[in-house]
């Protein structure tokens, strides 16, 4: 069997396949994907701070700081005193913001649907339980 052919090829060609689609999908709404996650978290979970967001999206203060500063400009967020710190602001998505988070959530349902479509129903469950089993295995292989 030649490395091209080997499941974790396979795996690896059809996630880069995804990243790419969801890629295109996003660049219509005017985003990248650090841009789309970074709408998501705070459309998840309103009023969290700067710092909160940064270890969400696993990313250092000061590029999570321009990334914040992009949407803020672009008002699909804006940030609001806290209401238990005076020195402290909280983050929340604007309605603009709220409609480009309906419209991401729009494209992953396009993006569950094609791979839905790929895989009869039959064969879904056996197949996502097979995906947790291998994502639970590289996970703890990271701690060896």
């Amino acid at each position: 069997m030649q490395r091209g052919d080997s499941l974790a090829s396979q795996l690896y060609q059809v996630a880069q396949l995804e990243n790419h689609w969801l890629s295109q999908q996003l660049r219509q709404l005017g985003l990248n994907n650090d841009q789309a996650r970074a709408l998501d978290a705070i459309a998840q979970h309103p009023n969290s701070n700067q710092r909160q967001v940064a270890q969400r999206l696993q990313r250092q203060a000061a590029s999570t700081s321009n990334l914040l500063r992009n949407l803020t400009e672009r008002e699909l967020i804006e940030r609001r005193p806290s209401p238990v710190s005076k020195r402290e602001k909280v983050l929340r998505v604007t309605t603009a913001g709220e409609a480009t988070v309906a419209a991401i959530q729009v494209a992953f349902q396009r993006l569950d649907d094609v791979v839905k479509e790929s895989v009869p129903i039959e064969q879904q469950r056996v197949l996502q339980a097979q995906l947790t089993s291998i994502a639970e295995k590289l996970q703890s292989e990271e701690g060896d």
